[in-house]
């Protein structure tokens, strides 16, 4: 008995002792290495700087200037934000408890070619019909359909009402000017439905930090 209360021991204080080596260090808080460790994972996971021309080691030395040990959070969160502005990307943003960062000139300065008004009152009108996401009505014998956001799922059932009514009239025009984007699953899912063959629509290259895993074996 004395010997197996002696081996618990051994185990407990062996695996108290490699904590440090079991378990991930918690990341470090102070403003200097929170900068430190969002500028270093941009550069290994963003893709488009050289089709950017974006000299991101000139732009960790600007706003590293700007960082110091004892500023805010809120204050932190500004220079952070500034900083990833300069990638020009409308999906790369900053999350925190009280905002989100984001860029949208790329949305905010193109000239205003929709109003929802106009679509609801003269496309819609008071009869339209609602399959999921889409909605659809016959304008002039054709159906007009709008989707406001690709992240609203389309289910086959759904797409299957749309394109049957279609066939009803003369043509089909779907209507995604004002889509925020979202999954490009329901893109694919939506546009395959024009067709009966495999098609190539794009190619893409990811740039990301590969993770070295360790499992520990089930028996001993």
């Amino acid at each position: 008995m004395v010997n197996r209360i002696n081996f618990c021991l051994i185990v407990l204080l062996f695996f108290t002792s490699c904590d440090s080596w079991i378990l991930p260090e918690d990341p470090k808080t102070e403003p200097l290495d929170i900068f430190d460790s969002l500028w270093k994972d941009v550069n290994e996971r963003y893709s488009f700087f050289e089709h950017k021309d974006i000299d991101w080691e000139n732009i960790r030395a600007t706003y590293r200037a700007k960082i110091t040990n004892d500023m805010g959070a809120v204050s932190l969160f500004d220079v952070l934000a500034n900083m990833l502005f300069e990638l020009r990307d409308g999906h790369v943003n900053l999350a925190a408890g009280f905002d989100n960062s984001r860029n949208w000139e790329w949305y905010q300065d193109y000239p205003d070619n929709y109003d929802q008004n106009i679509i609801d009152k003269n496309y819609l009108r008071r009869d339209f019909w609602i399959s999921g996401p889409l909605k659809h009505q016959f304008i002039n014998d054709v159906l007009y359909v709008n989707y406001s956001s690709f992240s609203q799922n389309i289910a086959q059932g759904n797409l299957q009402v749309v394109l049957e009514r279609a066939k009803l009239g003369r043509g089909i025009i779907i209507d995604v000017r004002n889509n925020g984007g979202g999954s490009l699953g329901n893109a694919y899912t939506l546009a395959s439905a024009f067709t009966d063959t495999e098609v190539l629509v794009a190619q893409k290259r990811i740039k990301m930090e590969l993770e070295w895993m360790t499992s520990l074996p089930g028996r001993i």
